[in-house]
């Protein structure tokens, strides 16, 4: 095989493996802009209640209180 025809083997594959990478990569893109719509659109239309605050058995009511307070803190403030 002379140096020429490697070369241009080599060139042809680049270009195979470029476009193949490529594809490969639009079309995650297109899933992944696909799948954050689905979820948007998922999340319009889902119900947002506040989850019910559970202890381990044996937690005190002051603990509660304190980490309901700061909860709700955070929510007032966000985070900053």
């Amino acid at each position: 095989m002379a140096a020429e025809e490697i070369l241009g083997q080599g060139g042809i594959l680049s270009s195979v493996d470029s476009g193949l990478v490529l594809s490969i990569l639009f079309i995650a893109a297109i899933a992944i802009w696909f799948i954050g719509k689905q979820i948007r659109a998922r999340g319009k239309n889902a119900k947002t209640e506040p989850a019910a605050i559970t202890a381990p058995p044996g937690t005190g009511a002051d603990i509660i209180a304190a980490i309901t307070a700061a909860v709700n803190e955070y929510r007032k403030n966000g985070s900053q």
